[in-house]
């Protein structure tokens, strides 16, 4: 098949399908199911077309053409669209409430362990204030009777960037741990 032929018999194709294609960008939401079958008919069509072009007459008009129409093709048909970054309102509208209502029972039970021993610690305290010297040790009552907590300790021996980098490295760790620990489940 010579060239003249080949773009003859074939550009009515590839104009229907840039058309089709044209529309379908602009209003995605408004193609129905036998649309979009055609529309991945000519695709594969036009790949063909594009293939038999870049053999037999590369660097012609036609296998540009045919060369853009099936990239266009390919990113409009195969564009997944969870691929994409999402920005700050899909994570604070979105992504965080259903994060936070999939951890919800976790969070429940640690505001519980946290509140039961608030509550059972000001108790004690209360009732029993001498409790208190008996968990801490005598030296750490005296220190705080000086007005000095036991934290001073950390950061009297380690110059407090080097403590506060490790503490933060900890922290991190723990938190990519848990995450990787607890996959979150989306609805939908």
């Amino acid at each position: 098949m010579d060239y003249a032929r080949f773009v003859r018999l074939r550009s009515a194709l590839w104009d229907e399908f840039e058309a089709r294609l044209s529309a379908a960008q602009e209003r995605p939401a408004a193609v129905e199911h036998a649309s979009l079958e055609a529309i991945a008919l000519a695709y594969r069509q036009v790949l063909h077309d594009h293939a038999l072009a870049a053999s037999r007459f590369p660097g012609t008009a036609a296998a540009r053409r045919l060369g853009v129409l099936a990239l266009r093709g390919t990113h409009w048909l195969h564009w997944d669209r969870r691929d994409r970054v999402p920005g700050m309102r899909t994570f604070f509208a979105r992504t965080f409430p259903l994060a936070f209502r999939a951890h919800l029972p976790h969070m429940i039970a640690a505001v519980v362990l946290f509140v039961t021993a608030l509550v059972l610690g000001a108790s004690l305290a209360i009732v029993q204030p001498g409790a208190g010297a008996a968990i801490l040790g005598p030296h750490a009552i005296e220190g705080l009777r000086r007005g000095h907590l036991w934290t001073e300790s950390l950061v009297s021996t380690v110059p407090p960037v080097v403590s506060s980098s490790g503490i933060a490295t900890n922290n991190m760790s723990v938190s990519f741990a848990s995450m990787e620990a607890t996959p979150l489940r989306t609805k939908g």
